[in-house]
């Protein structure tokens, strides 16, 4: 191989290494891609470090306070609002899905608000959208950046021999339930267990501590 060849094979290495690398690295959250239209102004969200260490994107109202257990507040069920037409559930799993991330969500509520159904000045509501739950293959090793491994690792790939990743993506808010002013506002995404090559369709396990953490972390901490 003259040094031109050498060369080339070794700036290709490096780019594809990069590639990967940010990709790992950036996957903690939801990029600009990966949101929807549900919140007001994703310009205004910060990243914040949560109680479990995960990292999402928020904003909150100098006006809010989650503090008060005499405040009433409207729980409206989560929906699954997706990203794109490509971003499809099975009826089935997305009713288990909602079901449960409905019902641990307003768990954690109960315990900070006095719900209520009735909206009324200085009664607040919650709302909140599952806009994707993806499975992913699982990221490449370092060795597998190497053309050759690329190679090997993409017949793995196509052959099914790979575990996949599972994450799902959550945006919600909490506003007036009148005058629909914005109080808490925030997106992220949650990794959930990993699938074995062995298994053909994701289920609730595979995200049920995924929702769990969401669930805990609805709100700022008191």
């Amino acid at each position: 191989m003259n040094n031109f060849a050498s060369h080339s094979v070794t700036k290709y290495i490096i780019a594809v290494s990069v590639v990967f690398l940010l990709s790992a690295c950036s996957s903690r959250l939801p990029d600009h891609t990966e949101q929807s239209d549900f919140l007001s102004d994703y310009q205004r969200l910060t990243e914040t470090e949560t109680a479990s260490g995960e990292v999402i994107k928020s904003w909150r109202s100098d006006d809010f306070t989650a503090e008060s257990p005499k405040t009433k507040l409207i729980f409206t069920p989560v929906v699954f609002k997706p990203l794109n037409e490509n971003n499809k559930m099975g009826k089935q799993f997305m009713a288990v899905l909602l079901n449960y991330t409905n019902q641990q969500i307003k768990s954690e509520l109960a315990k900070r608000y006095q719900l209520t159904d009735t909206a009324a000045p200085g009664v607040l509501r919650f709302e909140g959208v599952v806009t994707a739950v993806k499975v992913t293959n699982k990221e490449f090793k370092p060795y597998e950046v190497l053309p050759v491994m690329l190679i090997v690792a993409g017949t793995q790939l196509a052959i099914g021999n790979r575990d996949a990743d599972t994450s799902m993506y959550f945006e919600w808010k909490i506003t007036d339930s009148v005058s629909k002013k914005p109080y808490l506002e925030a997106i992220r995404k949650n990794k959930g267990e990993q699938m074995s090559n062995k298994d053909q369709t994701i289920t609730l396990q595979e995200l049920k501590a995924a929702v769990d953490t969401i669930a805990a972390e609805v709100l700022p901490a008191a």
